[in-house]
């Protein structure tokens, strides 16, 4: 049986959480940003751009999960000696999962979309041997004509609304999975029915302002020190982490809160799920 969201209760067991343990979890989450940090650095330095981005999304989820355990244990007040190693591996082995998941859903997206766009276009009497040479989306966008504009950024909506569906029905896998000690991806899918709206609205309004900052952060330290000309070493890093380093913390403290806040609602009894499972 699902649960229902209380809202105002949502916010009070985030900033419960918050108040709690904020503080004590701050010189983890400052050793964190920076390992992440150092670590990025290493890994694009030795694979390159294309096999270094996903190279360091793997290296990104190993370093965090450790401390993503310790967040979610402290948010579910369990206390589980020697099980450390145990729970990081399977939070980052869900982590991987899921990313994975969204990548390929990104990418048949955007194949159905290109695919789409060019049968539009090809509607539309749009040559692409005329711009062979200097082909793009912009050369489609000029062959569209306003009715298939709309229809095709109707799409591209839905898409994208399809996937931050599919974030808010897996939102608490990651909690789940530590307090159960076993992987709970698919298993939560149920625990969300219904409450997608609220959870997309208390995300929206918590962690919206965090990423924006968090973005906002990136582009104006990584603008500033390119103007700067300044090449990359110890220095441009150390400035780089230390910069970036509070908004990083904010958004991963919030995401967390967020997750517990939304778990601790909706988990239905353990004896509910064991027989939907069984």
């Amino acid at each position: 049986m699902t649960k229902q969201l209380n809202f105002a209760q949502l916010f009070s067991d985030m900033f419960a959480y918050l108040r709690a343990y904020s503080f004590g979890l701050l010189p983890y989450l400052v050793i964190m940003v920076v390992a992440i940090s150092f670590i990025d650095q290493l890994v694009l330095a030795a694979f390159g751009d294309t096999l270094g981005g996903l190279v360091s999304v793997l290296t990104t989820i190993a370093v965090s999960a450790p401390f993503g355990v310790l967040m979610y244990r402290r948010g579910l007040q369990l206390d589980r000696q020697g099980q450390w190693i145990s729970d990081s591996w399977k939070l980052g082995l869900a982590q991987a999962l899921v990313y994975m998941l969204f990548a390929i859903l990104l990418v048949l997206i955007v194949m159905f979309l290109a695919v789409f766009g060019g049968i539009l276009a090809g509607a539309a009497g749009f040559d692409p041997s005329a711009v062979a040479d200097s082909f793009s989306a912009g050369n489609i966008r000029e062959a569209l004509g306003g009715t298939e504009v709309f229809v095709l950024s109707a799409l591209i909506a839905v898409s994208v609304f399809a996937l931050l569906w599919v974030s808010a029905r897996l939102l608490v896998f990651g909690v789940a999975t530590i307090d159960e000690g076993r992987l709970m991806i698919f298993r939560t899918w149920s625990w969300t029915k219904g409450a997608v709206i609220k959870i997309g609205v208390f995300f929206a309004i918590v962690m919206v302002p965090a990423l924006l900052i968090l973005g906002g952060t990136v582009y104006a330290v990584t603008n500033s020190l390119a103007a700067g000309n300044n090449e990359y070493g110890l220095e441009r890093w150390l400035i780089e982490s230390a910069s970036m380093a509070p908004a990083q913390i904010i958004v991963f403290l919030l995401g967390h809160a967020v997750a517990v806040a939304v778990y601790s609602q909706i988990v239905p009894e353990k004896a509910d799920y064991e027989a939907a499972f069984s």
